[in-house]
């Protein structure tokens, strides 16, 4: 015969996990969607690299590192959307809003 051993479960205390605000960082696409309706609400245009400037420096401000180079591909993604609702149009290197 075999004895059977039971063994005392013993319940797991849920640990008490603090709740953290999550914090909302602007990537760099929303940083170039911000730069896009800006131009959209106003009748100026601006050259794209100035543009591109602009959102890095967004980006920049919302505790990101500086890159042009990134921001040029996420500007440039942002842009197409942007054009093909036809909120801004690309010509000879300016954004202009659409009217």
């Amino acid at each position: 015969m075999s004895k059977t051993k039971t063994k005392s479960k013993k319940k797991k205390k849920a640990k008490s996990v603090k709740a953290k605000k999550a914090v909302k960082r602007t990537d760099r696409t929303e940083a170039s969607v911000i730069v896009l309706n800006s131009i959209c609400s106003t009748s100026k245009s601006i050259t794209i690299d100035k543009a591109i400037r602009k959102a890095d420096e967004v980006y920049v401000k919302a505790g990101g590192n500086s890159n042009l180079k990134e921001s040029r591909y996420s500007f440039n993604h942002a842009s197409k959307v942007f054009v093909l609702l036809k909120m801004v149009e690309i010509k000879d290197g300016q954004i202009l809003r659409v009217k």
